[in-house]
């Protein structure tokens, strides 16, 4: 190892690194101190990550991470379209389509996600971007948002 730190002298800086991201327990962390994966020896660690490998099990958490927001995604355009689609129904005095009600159960829409989405849309575009906005931003969101008047 001493050997390596004098012919390459970023890894002395690179070991640094490693203990910032590595904690006492073997465990690597992501950029918020979160625990991701535990590695086992930390020397061939630092070795695959300074010829540029990236550890299997890194490269599997990413993946899922990236799965997991895909599907959080779709789930949420799911709910919107539904909603949607069951207030433009009601708002046209039809009855709402049996596959909209069905959605509705899967994606656990009740009666007060339909009103509160009712109310959204007879709201103009600033109050429903204070509504939200979380209350100590607010007033930043009353200074900044344009008026129609201005």
């Amino acid at each position: 190892r001493k050997i390596a730190e004098g012919a390459v002298p970023i890894l002395r800086h690179y070991n640094r690194i490693i203990e910032q991201v590595v904690d006492k327990d073997g465990w690597v962390k992501n950029e918020r101190g979160q625990r991701l994966w535990q590695i086992d020896d930390t020397a061939s660690f630092v070795t695959k990550r300074v010829m540029g490998a990236e550890p299997l099990e890194l490269s599997r958490i990413r993946t899922e991470e990236r799965i997991l927001t895909q599907k959080s995604m779709k789930i949420s355009e799911q709910k919107t379209r539904t909603i949607d689609n069951v207030l433009d129904a009601i708002g046209k005095g039809k009855s709402i389509d049996p596959k909209d009600i069905e959605e509705m159960s899967k994606l656990g829409i009740n009666a007060g996600s339909l009103r509160r989405a009712a109310q959204f849309r007879t709201l103009d575009a600033k109050t429903r971007r204070l509504l939200q906005t979380e209350i100590i931003r607010r007033p930043e969101i009353l200074e900044m948002y344009p008026d129609a008047a201005d």
